[in-house]
């Protein structure tokens, strides 16, 4: 008897709203509480917002890995963008008695509580672009309905076109 391997196509979240929309949209709302959280915490730390704004984007200079490969840039980023390694750092903090860091975890997991919430894709390894990339795609001079019919990942610049015009 012949046993034939099956391929699991990736699934692409824009391509199955009926399971997709509901999951993306409590992975926002997931962004949105830890986000909330971490912020009312960092306000009882008594740390400086200067501070938070000042090292808000730090996470994503894990994007750095890309310069070595997509592969390791990818492991690199969603690594960073989990809510273990600022748990982590959190916990450690606790532990070690050292109300000091926590502030630092917690401008960690405000940073990946708003990439949740704005949607923010973890990262795969192939060259995909985000939708603040497409965003910028979309405002840039010369865009129009052809350019953009034959832009990859049309549907996410297809709603960000009605968002924008």
């Amino acid at each position: 008897m012949a046993t034939t391997a099956r391929t699991a196509k990736p699934l692409d979240p824009d391509s199955c709203a009926a399971v997709g929309a509901p999951i993306r949209t409590l992975l926002r709302l997931e962004g949105l509480a830890a986000a909330a959280f971490a912020a009312v915490l960092y306000a009882h730390t008594g740390a400086s917002w200067w501070l938070f704004a000042a090292l808000w984007l730090v996470p994503d200079l894990s994007m750095l890995g890309y310069l070595v490969s997509p592969g390791v840039g990818a492991r690199i980023y969603n690594a960073i963008h989990s809510y273990v390694t600022p748990g982590t750092l959190a916990v450690c903090a606790l532990l070690l008695k050292s109300p000091a860091v926590m502030p630092y975890a917690l401008i960690w997991a405000n940073h990946i509580g708003v990439d949740r919430l704005l949607d923010a894709p973890w990262q795969d390894g192939k060259a995909r672009r985000s939708y603040f990339c497409e965003l910028a795609v979309c405002l840039s001079p010369g865009m129009n309905a052809r350019t953009i019919s034959e832009t990859p990942n049309v549907t996410a610049m297809a709603r960000i076109m009605s968002c924008v015009s």
